[in-house]
Order: structure tokens, then C-alpha cells, then sequence
């Protein structure tokens, strides 16, 4: 009978891919269109020094 169990240890998710940003669903005022007091999304990064609210009308435009 062969060995079943896996002797490495498995890696979590934030060591196979780093975290860069966050993103949260909230209330704001949006960057682009500016429309105040709207649902949207703030991101903010993790790595560098910024952060961006855009609302859902500005997001969903491709």
C-alpha cells in the first residue's frame, strides 16, 4: 500500500496570489460622474497609496 497522505504542506491563497486591492460595495460619492450619495464601489490599494469610489452606473460602462 502506497503513502496517502500529502507530506507538503499546501500553500494558502494569499501566498499563490498576493493581495493587491479591496474592493467594498457602500455609499458614496462616485469619481467620475460625480453623483453624490450613490451605491457604488470603493477600491482602495493595498500596495500603493490610492483609493477610488465609482458608482454602479460608472462600472457597468464598458
Amino acid at each position: 500500500m502506497g503513502n496517502f497522505f500529502n507530506k507538503e504542506k499546501k500553500k494558502r491563497n494569499s501566498e499563490i496570489h498576493p493581495l493587491e486591492q479591496i474592493i467594498i460595495k457602500t455609499r458614496g460619492d462616485c469619481y467620475i460622474c460625480n453623483l453624490e450619495d450613490v451605491y457604488g464601489y470603493h477600491s482602495q490599494s493595498v500596495l500603493e497609496g490610492w483609493d477610488i469610489f465609482v458608482c454602479e452606473n460608472c462600472k457597468n460602462l464598458n
